[in-house]
């Protein structure tokens, strides 16, 4: 256990301050006990034990203590830390605004000497100066963004200046960027735009909030290899609700504002489009934190990711983070860290292509409002939500996107056009990690057994055979619900064939096959063990298609005995062996069984009745009760021995 200290507050301390340092007391995820001092305030000391929220998982806790890590070198002038791989600040100083409080008192008092205040509830950088504020002596404003900057120092940008404006031309373009970013998120794609923050002047203290309720956007120098980064601040209007959204009540809505860099020297593509991938990533954070600010780092920074490539399609900066993603599909979509939650914009990609378009992400965070985020992590939950308003779901979406990372093709063909991806030639990658591949020999039995598979991800198999097979899924101690299995089987011409269920038959033109997998997708969001076996052996293939021959259809028959006969039909299976049944009838919808046996011919014991029109067809089947009907159809004849008064005829 650990033991925090809290204390009745004075009736000197501000309202505000007051409101959120006791709601900070209700949502505590540690226990400790110690003095707490805080300027212009009183307190009485009081011990308070407090249970371990379940938002501090043990993962949760990992990627906490890497973002103090990260932070404290980013901004403690160290050289930047390269193991843990984060690319941008964001998630990390996300963490630490929501879960700072955990952090052991030494991490805290570590970021409190880098500028971080854990007065409030949300831990910012804010006393009476923005720590990003300090050195910047100029602003300019436009639209709703203020951008503070200098032309002095390790901070200043270039002074270039073609206008003669006064104005940097870096700072203009910057500003450009950012004005079409905000048309196209807000005014073009529906966003609510980030609340304001000038409603903290009105409270007690001095707090720094950029001088207007501009959205503040601070141009200096940061940490190589991070583009830029946002920080939540405090809680929108000290309510959690987000003024820009009047039909809807927020309640974890928090202010922010951003940080660029003053070059991007050194980054992949040129310097202007590191500035437009920058803006649309760090700007739907902002958006972001005005729906819910407490929202689940990976949905964050994924959807961002996508946002990029909605915006500014053609720079494709984000192609960078899909060799790594695809390198280790078993690893969990929602993973904490490192470059992957930044990979999993492939999946908002398939949502974005096939299950509503660009509007359905907004349509998630708009369903996101509805539950608690500082109580549990209701990522998947919002997904889900948002997807069942055209009738999906997230279960649908995750294994679509599974086996559309295999098929990986812009025009797999039109049975599976439900799998394509727009770019797919164009990505870096072919196509996920390879887990197992099995050479298979007819009559063998093999297995493939798993115990590194986790939740919300996938494995993939290769079976190279050429025997029809079943594959089969031994989901071992948990439900097979919590498992998806899809056979996907491409074909020398480049298209595609998708099979799902409980368990896959194979069988269909192997010798026009090139490739077949297996996809093994972890679906359930209440379990936690994917371990499994899978099962792959010779399929009991039904007999193959066979044609009808006589009596032919349409024909009129002299004699009463007609003779039916068929040509043979095959089965693939060595051991198995094939029969037939005869079906004839006066009516199509009432055909009855006349024949069953292994002959592929037939001529009744009893006289047929004449002038009448009769329809028959044959199916095979084998010993595993694998049927076939025969190809060319329902066959129809005409019985006339004689010239009857009134003559039958056939109809179309």
């Amino acid at each position: 256990m650990f033991w925090e200290c809290w204390g009745w507050l004075s009736f000197t301390e501000s309202s505000r301050i007051k409101k959120e340092r006791m709601k900070r007391v209700s949502n505590s995820s540690f226990l400790c006990l110690q003095k707490i001092k805080i300027k212009h305030f009183t307190l009485i000391l009081l011990l308070s034990i407090i249970l371990i929220s379940p938002l501090i998982s043990k993962e949760n806790y990992k990627s906490l203590t890497e973002s103090a890590d990260i932070v404290i070198n980013a901004f403690g002038n160290q050289p930047t830390r390269t193991d843990y791989n984060w690319r941008d600040l964001t998630p990390a100083l996300h963490e630490i605004s929501i879960h700072g409080h955990s952090l052991p008192q030494e991490t805290q008092n570590q970021l409190e000497s880098i500028g971080f205040n854990f007065s409030e509830t949300v831990v910012n950088r804010t006393f009476e100066l923005r720590s990003e504020a300090s050195g910047m002596d100029q602003t300019y404003d436009t639209g709703i963004f203020r951008f503070h900057y200098t032309t002095e120092g390790n901070h200043g940008v270039d002074e270039s200046d073609y206008n003669s404006n006064s104005i940097p031309d870096y700072i203009e373009l910057m500003a450009e960027t950012f004005v079409h970013v905000y048309d196209k998120q807000i005014n073009e794609m529906g966003y609510i735009r980030p609340p304001g923050d000038a409603w903290v002047e009105n409270y007690a203290g001095d707090y720094d909030y950029g001088g207007s309720n501009h959205y503040d956007v601070y141009v200096r120098l940061l940490s190589s290899t991070y583009y830029g980064y946002v920080k939540s601040e405090y809680t929108a209007n000290n309510t959690g609700n987000n003024e820009f959204s009047p039909n809807v009540i927020e309640q974890n809505a928090l202010t922010s504002y951003m940080a660029m860099r003053n070059n991007y020297d050194g980054f992949p593509n040129s310097e202007i489009e590191c500035i437009q991938v920058t803006a649309a990533h760090e700007f739907l954070h902002a958006i972001q934190y005005g729906y819910d600010g407490y929202e689940e780092p990976w949905l964050l920074e994924s959807t961002a990711v996508w946002m990029e490539e909605e915006i500014y399609d053609d720079i494709n900066d984000h192609y960078q983070y899909m060799n790594s993603w695809f390198n280790e599909p078993q690893k969990s979509l929602d993973h904490s860290g490192g470059t992957h939650w930044y990979g999993s914009w492939i999946f908002f990609e398939y949502i974005d292509e096939h299950l509503g378009g660009p509007e359905m992400i907004k349509i998630i965070f708009e369903e996101g409002v509805s539950t608690n985020s500082q109580n549990a992590d209701f990522s998947i939950k919002a997904i889900d939500d948002g997807l069942a308003t055209i009738g999906a779901s997230f279960r649908d979406a995750f294994n679509g996107m599974a086996v559309a990372n295999v098929v990986m093709s812009s025009n797999p063909g039109s049975s599976a056009e439900m799998y394509s991806y727009e770019e797919a030639e164009d990505f870096p990658v072919d196509g996920p990690d390879i887990y197992r591949t099995v050479n298979y020999s007819d009559g063998e039995v093999e297995f493939v057994q798993s115990t590194s598979l986790n939740q919300y991800a996938s494995q993939y198999v290769i079976i190279n055979t050429e025997t029809p097979i079943l594959v089969t899924l031994d989901t071992l101690d948990q439900s097979p619900s919590e498992f998806g299995l899809h056979g996907v089987v491409k074909y020398f011409n480049d298209d595609y064939e998708v099979i799902s269920g409980d368990s896959l038959f194979i069988h269909n033109s192997l010798n026009s096959a090139e490739e077949i997998y297996a996809v093994i997708v972890s679906e359930d969001e209440n379990a936690f063990d994917f371990d499994y076996s899978l099962k792959i052996e010779t399929a009991n293939t039904p007999p193959a298609p066979f044609l009808l021959q006589s009596p032919e259809t349409n024909s009129r028959i002299s004699g009463r005995f007609p003779e039916f006969t068929w040509l043979p039909s095959k089965d693939n299976n060595p051991m198995d062996s094939v029969y037939y049944v005869l079906e004839i009838g006066k009516n199509i919808e009432n055909l009855v069984f006349v024949y069953n046996g292994a002959d592929n011919f037939y001529t009744p014991t009893d006289p047929m009745d004449e002038n009448i029109i009769y329809y028959w067809q044959v199916y095979a089947y084998d010993l595993g009760d694998n049927k076939t009907y025969n190809s060319n159809g329902i066959h129809r004849f005409l019985i006339r021995t004689s010239s009857p008064q009134s003559d039958v005829m056939f109809t179309s």
